[in-house]
């Protein structure tokens, strides 16, 4: 929503188109690292109806950043149970981030089947829910983490954040309390 917001929000042509450069650039990052779930997240606002309505943005694109585009949505092509994105993610060397909500739909449809059949264990039931955890064991148990650079007083800053935010919580119920 807030990639979405962001991109209709500017009024100027070619500052819009600036910024819709910059998101698809931030997808292309995205694969780069490995981060399917980020890549679902930046595509689906990119292909809100809102955001490719502007028509005369989306022409004003280089040739490359359209070619992208292109490329990132066809990782993300749903034909087939999203093959392409299945096959990425088996594919790609960790670190990886993957999109959970494919993995999350499949086990749904896995547990809507039947529990028992016939009076015994439906095995093959078991069978699917054991390969879909195998999935998320895979990912936890060769997660590695990124090879980014410290930068201590952006560090500093996320490790206070939620102080501030507590504060300034603090002081709107005191506030809110105070007038009522």
């Amino acid at each position: 929503m807030w990639t979405m917001s962001q991109i209709v929000a500017i009024q100027e042509e070619k500052e819009r188109t600036a910024v819709l450069r910059k998101f698809i650039e931030m997808g292309k990052e995205m694969k780069s690292l490995n981060n399917f779930n980020g890549i679902m997240l930046v595509l689906s606002a990119l292909n809100n109806t809102a955001v490719r309505r502007l028509k005369a943005n989306w022409e004003a694109l280089p040739k490359s950043t359209r070619a992208t585009f292109v490329q990132l949505q066809d990782i993300l092509n749903p034909d087939e149970n999203f093959n392409n994105l299945r096959t990425a993610m088996r594919n790609a060397e960790p670190p990886v981030i993957p999109f959970m909500g494919l993995y999350l739909t499949q086990m749904t449809y896995i547990d809507e089947n039947e529990d028992m059949k016939d009076g015994l264990v439906n095995f093959n039931k078991m069978n699917l829910f054991g390969t879909s955890s195998y999935i998320f064991s895979f990912y936890n148990l060769f997660f590695i983490h990124y090879p980014f650079l410290h930068f201590l007083p952006l560090q500093f800053y996320y490790s206070f954040l939620h102080c501030f935010i507590f504060i300034s919580l603090y002081r709107k119920l005191n506030f809110i309390s105070f007038f009522e």
